[in-house]
């Protein structure tokens, strides 16, 4: 049974699939406890209770989603939403429980339904540590999935997906899709393709960047003049491949500095098949301590506002 949120890398990559397994990292950790708090679910405080200190700090500083403004509707409150609903998906992408899905399954995070001049609309919200790091952005088919489902659920006339970034505190709007148009047609087709294809072969892209089984995966695996790399049995060997993994990165220096090159002179460089641009992205500049301020503040006591860090080991060359 694959799950609802494996069908974006399936559309593009079958193999995918039987690569995935139940782990996660701490991002993921940080984001689960988020998704507790705002979905109000009951393990929310223990999920927190796993966390450091700066990663609650994090959570508490990420705050509930902004509300929702859609053109010529009221707000939608994240706190007015149904929130995470365990979805089966049948054959024909219907919603049933949980246990009796047998295309798919998944945990929703939120719908609104609401009143249009076109009908009964089902606004599906997804919440993700940041947006760029969704592949299909608000038209992932992991959103498309549990739309259509849940439209069919609440007798809808369409969907509309929305996606929110706790790090850009902003939402994304998906197309909407009317359960009459040929653009719904074509997002359930894709949803049961994706969920039912019987190849299992890999395929390299710009879509491995969001697969975090990429570095098991035979096809992203890296290979030195078509020979695979397996660890060396003597450190001769072991120095060998350190040496020529310089060398790689300095190549992929070579490349990035000639994609730099590129966009600044000819514009973005863009992936056809998962609509992801390389190109520049304005950020806002970290928060940082000011020095002076401080010790204008404290005088002579400045010093003691000095916290000394943990000491750490690094892998590096010496002598």
């Amino acid at each position: 049974m694959i799950r609802c949120s494996s069908l974006p890398l399936a559309k593009f990559c079958p193999g995918s699939i039987g690569l995935n397994r139940n782990e996660c990292d701490r991002v993921a950790t940080v984001s689960s406890a988020w998704h507790a708090i705002q979905g109000q679910q009951a393990d929310a405080q223990t999920l927190m209770a796993r966390l450091t200190p700066e990663e609650r700090e994090d959570v508490e500083d990420f705050g509930p989603p902004k509300d929702l403004c859609l053109p010529g509707l009221a707000p939608l409150l994240y706190a007015n939403a149904r929130h995470e609903i365990a979805v089966g998906l049948t054959e024909n992408v219907r919603a049933v429980a949980y246990a009796d899905g047998t295309l798919s399954q998944g945990t929703a995070d939120a719908y609104w339904v609401v009143a249009t001049d076109k009908g009964k609309l089902l606004v599906l919200a997804d919440l993700k540590m940041s947006r760029m790091n969704v592949l299909g952005g608000p038209n992932s088919l992991q959103l498309k999935a549990y739309a259509i489902g849940l439209s069919d659920f609440e007798k809808c006339d369409g969907y509309l997906t929305a996606l929110y970034g706790a790090v850009e505190q902003s939402w994304e709007l998906g197309e909407t899709v009317w359960l009459d148009s040929p653009q719904f047609l074509q997002d359930k087709r894709e949803v049961i393709a994706a969920a039912t294809g019987t190849d299992t072969g890999f395929v390299r892209g710009a879509h491995c960047l969001n697969c975090y089984s990429r570095l098991r995966c035979p096809a992203w695996e890296t290979r030195i003049d078509g020979e695979t790399i397996v660890a060396p049995e003597s450190g001769s060997g072991m120095l060998s491949l350190l040496l020529r993994a310089k060398s790689l990165e300095d190549q992929a220096k070579r490349i990035k500095d000639m994609a730099e090159a590129w966009v600044e002179q000819k514009g973005p460089i863009r992936d056809e098949a998962t609509g992801k641009v390389f190109r520049w992205v304005e950020s806002s500049g970290r928060k940082s301590l000011n020095a002076e301020a401080v010790k204008a503040l404290t005088g002579e006591n400045f010093a003691s506002c000095y916290k000394q860090g943990a000491a750490y080991r690094s892998l590096r060359w010496t002598r």
